[in-house]
């Protein structure tokens, strides 16, 4: 396997890890107890969605350029 077919899988998968860690983390909302404890868990999940989709953005772009 060549080093961009390799970069495009660990973008695929570090990028699927992040969105299912925001959606872990959002199923979580309601057993969270405490003034900010609610507020942190929505930012954290918006953090790890976002970044699992820069990763799919990355794995596209490293897709289109491998042709």
């Amino acid at each position: 396997m060549n080093t961009r077919r390799v970069k495009t899988l660990l973008f695929v998968a570090f990028g699927a890890l992040f969105v299912a860690v925001g959606g872990v983390i959002f199923s979580n909302l309601r057993t969270v107890s405490g003034p900010y404890g609610q507020r942190v868990l929505i930012v954290a999940g918006i953090i790890c969605c976002s970044m699992g989709l820069v990763f799919f953005a990355l794995c596209l772009d490293e897709y289109r350029s491998d042709g």
